[in-house]
């Protein structure tokens, strides 16, 4: 069974859908493309998240994790341009699941993802920004 969920953002529409696991899947967050795919991961009152997966999945190749530090924070600077699903799992909190696009990669990670997660009812995607580092 799964549940839709909408609600409206900053003006942009938020559609997402719970599957009757613990997976909420943010199907219509649109974030500008990055040119770096780094972050932290945060709960709600903004305290960093130590040993949180962060998954970078691409349709065709194998999915890459790792594991956030003690600050939360996580930085993958070897992947090529594209579109890519992020997936941020820590035990006690309900996985999250969004699109992003990796546009003319370098190094240097300007803009930062600040992703929070939540453990419990109702979530709407709307934990996920980009932040200037």
């Amino acid at each position: 069974m799964h549940r839709v969920f909408v609600t409206a953002v900053a003006g942009v529409l938020l559609l997402s859908v719970r599957a009757a696991g613990t997976t909420e899947t943010c199907l219509a967050l649109r974030l500008k493309p990055l040119h770096c795919v780094c972050g932290a991961v945060i709960d709600l009152s903004g305290a960093p998240i130590a040993g949180a997966t962060v998954t970078v999945l691409k349709q065709g190749t194998e999915p890459i994790a790792q594991q956030t530090g003690d600050d939360g924070k996580f930085s993958y600077d070897k992947l090529s341009a594209g579109n890519y699903d992020l997936q941020i799992q820590a035990q006690g909190f309900k996985t999250l699941k969004f699109s992003i696009v990796l546009a003319k990669p370098d190094g240097r990670c300007k803009r930062a993802l600040k992703v929070s997660l939540t453990t419990g009812y109702p979530e709407y995607c709307d934990g996920v920004s980009v932040v200037k580092r």
